[in-house]
């Protein structure tokens, strides 16, 4: 295979898109960036190209449109920019793209915008002051450890018919971050996990006030996360709720994952699930979930929800532990330590008329429901 071309290109004298057509085809190219960039930089049909930055190294537009335009490319390497004034830092269509050590602000819709089976990794990055952080549109997204979602006027993340993965400690070197997003907006999440999307949750990551919640799933999609004693998830002090699952939707929970000191401003709870969504929160040996300190309930469900429950912390919510309404149930299993809901403002758990908890309700007091059902014991 033959070594592609190495290119530096000096701006504002010089342009990168002048130094992209004059690369040799079907080669591994590599073009380095110095100085201010003022282009609106076009990748199409391209492969195997990698796009560095040193310290000062800054690709601007304001002319309209994308700063940083993919289109139908692979094994496309971005890595030590600052990309901003755009309307999408970068707009990648059909393509594969690593960011790696860059920064994205200041453009006036999305961060990052994939879209048409496209393939985004991003590592050691920061997306702030954008209106998203990124959108993703059936595509699949890879937060890869030292990544920092901020201050980004709407939600942090938003993903539709999309596959998401967080990978943090042990499974790279530094936690992903996502918080104080929504707030110039007045409303926004940190991650949007809509319309049919998967996603899952690995290592250390951490959600943390952002305005409307932490994380929404909803409409046929589908969250897990999953802790491990040398990495979980921690979902904290949101204006709103920690965690909200609707529209036939299913979260699962496993390991030592915190979901904690939600509903800052508007009493909301831990974990809200509703509209015939599911929620599985489960031990992983000794390990368990904890959810503490919310302003209202720990869990919420609501509207024909299941929720099954094995080995888990309620603690110190100030409405109840549990919540069910609206021909909701919930299953208590037996595995392990018992689970724990103490501490809490209202009951451990309150039910109307329609729903019930039932299974090994062992130790949980007072429980406010017309019915529940504990498990019989074997004789």
């Amino acid at each position: 295979m033959a070594f592609g071309a190495e290119t530096t290109v000096n701006c504002p004298s010089e342009s990168i898109n002048s130094a992209i057509s004059a690369l040799p085809p079907l080669q591994a190219n590599t073009i380095t960036v110095a100085g201010t960039c003022n282009e609106q930089v076009n990748i199409d049909f391209k492969d195997r190209l990698t796009i560095q930055g040193g310290p000062d190294a800054t690709i601007g537009w304001t002319g309209g449109g994308s700063v940083i335009q993919i289109n139908n490319s692979r094994a496309i390497v971005l890595q030590g920019l600052l990309i901003t004034g755009g309307r999408d830092g970068i707009q990648v269509t059909g393509s594969e793209v690593n960011l790696d050590g860059s920064r994205i602000q200041g453009n006036t819709r999305n961060g990052i915008y994939a879209m048409q089976e496209s393939t985004i990794t991003v590592s050691n990055s920061t997306l702030s002051n954008n209106y998203r952080g990124i959108r993703t549109d059936s595509s699949f997204l890879e937060i890869n450890g030292g990544v920092k979602i901020q201050n980004n006027r709407f939600h942090g993340i938003s993903c539709n018919l999309s596959t998401v993965k967080f990978s943090g400690p042990p499974f790279a070197d530094e936690e992903n971050i996502v918080s104080d997003n929504g707030f110039d907006f007045g409303s926004g999440l940190g991650v949007l996990v809509g319309f049919g999307t998967r996603s899952e949750w690995q290592g250390q990551n951490t959600i943390k006030h952002n305005k409307s919640g932490g994380v929404q799933v909803n409409a046929t999609s589908y969250a897990n996360f999953i802790g491990r004693d040398d990495g979980a998830t921690t979902i904290e002090e949101h204006e709103g709720y920690g965690i909200l699952s609707a529209g036939t939707s299913t979260v699962y929970i496993s390991g030592p994952v915190k979901i904690r000191n939600n509903g800052l401003n508007d009493g909301g709870p831990g974990i809200l699930a509703q509209q015939n969504a599911s929620l599985a929160l489960y031990s992983v040996g000794e390990s368990v979930p904890e959810i503490t300190n919310n302003a209202g309930p720990g869990v919420w469900a609501e509207g024909n929800v299941s929720v099954e429950i094995s080995s888990v912390k309620i603690l110190n919510n100030s409405a109840e532990g549990m919540r069910l309404t609206y021909l909701s149930t919930a299953k208590f299993i037996a595995s392990g330590s018992p689970t724990l809901i103490s501490g809490n403002g209202v009951a451990a758990i309150a039910c109307d008329d329609t729903s019930v908890p039932y299974g090994d309700l062992t130790g949980i007091s007072p429980i406010n429901c017309k019915s529940y059902q504990p498990e019989k014991t074997k004789k």
